[in-house]
């Protein structure tokens, strides 16, 4: 159930994570690192919050027994890691460019 929330948390990641940097006075581009990290900290963590209740709801069910549980666990963690990892390889070239 938890995992059904991951498009709400993308918007609401979007809109904080663009928010801030336009409280900061930047837009996505230009911005200095310092700006892109502090709101791209907060963004991150609004989006993973389904995968964390996934993940922790998910183990909870193993440890009862239910082995089904394992794959909203394992669904959560990669959705999460695979848009931290997107978020930081992007944002590795936009600091080499």
């Amino acid at each position: 159930m938890a995992l059904a929330f991951y498009p709400l948390s993308f918007v609401a990641a979007f809109v904080v994570g663009e928010g801030l940097l336009s409280w900061y006075g930047y837009s996505d581009q230009g911005a200095p690192l310092w700006a892109t990290v502090a709101a791209a900290g907060p963004a991150l963590l609004i989006f993973v919050i389904p995968g964390i209740f996934a993940v922790a709801y998910g183990l909870q069910a193993v440890r009862q027994g239910n082995r089904e549980g394992q794959t909203p666990a394992l669904v959560g963690v990669a959705v999460g890691a695979g848009m931290i990892g997107m978020n930081v390889v992007a944002g590795v070239i936009a600091a080499l460019t």
